[in-house]
């Protein structure tokens, strides 16, 4: 790989993978899922932590576009960097993870169809870890779309965000 336009190729296979794997409740079939999930968290991380700001070929818009703020896909990105970077390290010394992970359940739509998956929290959201999978790829389409306003997150990725908000009881 010698591009952000590789490692963004890479990462759709690494959902695909991932979606695969989620047939299945036993053994074999979870390790395939938890290491479909690690390869395309840390895909993730290091297309928006490395590749795209330190790779000149990148889309024109998709620096702006990393600079946008949204409460809910920065805690879906700071979820992938904490997940990559504890994986990697095995304990994080550089800075203090804000990002939980709960052992696998159904707790949701995501879970409820497609079986148990681990549970990641951060930032006030609560995702599947397929359903961060789903965000964190749709988000990389809007960065990878140079046609994509700039200026508005797409709807449909807004609405996967809104969805894994922990909503608090009045």
């Amino acid at each position: 790989m010698s591009t952000c336009f590789d490692v963004y190729e890479k990462l759709k296979a690494d959902l695909a993978a991932l979606e695969a794997a989620g047939e299945g409740e036993d053994e074999q079939s979870q390790k395939r899922q938890d290491y479909a999930a690690f390869n395309f968290i840390v895909t993730a991380r290091h297309l928006a932590h490395d590749w795209l700001p330190k790779n000149g070929g990148r889309p024109k818009q998709s620096l702006k576009k990393l600079k946008r703020k949204h409460a809910g896909l920065t805690a879906a990105l700071n979820a992938a960097k904490d997940i990559a970077n504890g994986s990697k390290h095995f304990k994080i010394t550089l800075y203090t993870p804000t990002t939980t992970v709960d052992e696998r359940g159904i707790f949701d739509y995501e879970t409820w169809a497609f079986g148990s998956q681990y549970g990641v929290r951060e930032g006030g959201y609560n995702f599947s870890m397929f359903g961060l999978a789903r965000i964190l790829m749709a988000y990389f389409d809007w960065v990878f779309d140079d046609t994509a306003s700039v200026n508005l997150f797409p709807a449909e990725l807004i609405a996967q965000v809104d969805y894994s908000l922990i909503r608090r009881a009045k």
